[in-house]
């Protein structure tokens, strides 16, 4: 019992498969959050038509960092703590600094109190020790078998013990044209879904900075997603080799989002359903444009898109659009171009062997940190890099562009 719980704790602090981006990422996903939507009111009374059967919760208010739910809480009356609505967390996980325990053991909390009438508990919640950006995790365990509503282009949240309909459809700034899946809960919320045409279960998860989708997913498409390679990924679920793609099309039911930027996974490599394989992660670049109601009782997802929601996620990767190869020692070579970058204008190639980026041998640079050599936070930035090709070296002075530009859906 012990390692099954340590287990849902790993799980639940890995967030499915999303680590921090590599060093100078941080700040370009930092740069692209939109600031707080204006222009919303805290409760659209009355629906289309004027009837007053129903008014738009309120809600409690809750930043997005690091395209995740951020929210101010009090947690038995302490605080204010930031606590992040994880539904890729299984189990609630707090700070030491929250419970007062050591790292590992149970705490009960009686209420977490999220502001403007928003409140959940009790719940066990495991102590661990967190980033510096936020104090727990909120999993599905707090949720229990309520509703959970993620009004994204409003920025708010709220908990019920149904999803009210009456209430939803009252939110003026929503299309009001839900469409409704049935998920399965294993115990990550799980609902069918599109990944390029390629049908399967997507994993629910509120906490996905980008995503994960797994490689043979992008194989199976025939779309030519482009891809970067070489980041080593180092989670609860394993170590393994990543890198950087783009979904051109992600659909649940009839809504679907164009150009979705996320990480690439190693086939079998996220968590599963109790049936099946599961596609990849149903991100923040998804979800940031609906209302997103999780009814853990009706065992049901509804979503309704914004008004202004322009479903095409806004993350943008800056780079040269090359990869570079994993090897601990010896050569560095190039393993992917992608085409149109910067780095196939100037002619390098598959193969190709990098002597030189800047003037600083890359064999120097640890395989995992290789990936900041090829991406960088934002456009225009200039690089030189010395490239073997053919026996013959020769000098590219390269200006990092978004890199998947170019790609079509």
């Amino acid at each position: 019992m012990r390692s099954t719980a340590l287990l849902m704790l790993a799980l639940s602090l890995s967030a499915c498969g999303d680590p921090a981006p590599p060093a100078g990422q941080d700040s370009s996903i930092v740069d692209q959050l939109a600031p707080a939507p204006d222009g919303f009111p805290a409760s659209d009374a009355g629906l289309a038509d004027g009837s007053t059967a129903g008014t738009c919760p309120t809600g409690a208010a809750f930043d997005v960092s690091l395209r995740k739910v951020l929210l101010t809480a009090f947690v038995d009356g302490d605080g204010p703590y930031k606590l992040i609505y994880d539904t890729g967390a299984p189990s609630t996980v707090l700070s030491p600094t929250i419970t007062g325990a050591a790292t590992g053991a149970m705490h009960t909390v009686t209420t977490i109190d999220l502001g403007d009438g928003v409140k959940i508990g009790p719940v066990n919640a495991y102590t661990y020790p967190m980033s510096p950006y936020f104090d727990g995790i909120i999993g599905n365990d707090a949720i229990g078998k309520r509703a959970v509503s993620i009004d994204y282009p409003r920025r708010r949240l709220w908990v019920s013990d149904e999803a009210r309909e009456a209430d939803l459809l009252a939110c003026a700034h929503l299309e009001g044209k839900p469409a409704r899946s049935p998920i399965t809960v294993a115990p990550y919320p799980f609902v069918q879904g599109e990944v390029d045409g390629v049908a399967g279960t997507l994993l629910v998860d509120t906490g996905a900075s980008l995503g994960g989708v797994e490689q043979g997913v992008l194989d199976s498409t025939g779309k030519g997603n482009p891809q970067i390679d070489g980041y080593k990924m180092t989670i609860s679920l394993g170590t393994f080799w990543s890198g950087y793609t783009m979904v051109g099309r992600m659909s649940v039911g009839k809504h679907s989002v164009k150009r979705i930027t996320m990480y690439t996974m190693p086939d079998a490599s996220l968590p599963k359903p109790t049936s099946g394989s599961t596609l990849a992660t149903l991100p923040y670049g998804f979800m940031q444009h609906f209302l997103v109601t999780l009814d853990f009782g009706a065992m049901e997802l509804r979503l309704d898109a914004g008004k202004t929601a322009k479903l095409v996620d806004d993350f943008v990767l800056y780079g040269y659009g090359l990869s570079l190869s994993t090897n601990a020692s010896g050569p560095v070579t190039v393993t992917r171009v992608i085409s149109g970058s910067p780095a196939d204008l100037s002619g390098i190639e598959k193969g190709d062997t990098v002597q030189a980026v800047d003037g600083a041998d890359p064999a120097s640079t640890a395989p995992e940190g290789r990936i900041n050599l090829v991406l960088v936070s934002k456009p225009g930035t200039p690089r030189g890099f010395r490239v073997l090709h053919a026996g013959v070296a020769a000098d590219h002075a390269l200006v990092a562009a978004d890199l998947f530009g170019g790609f079509a859906p």
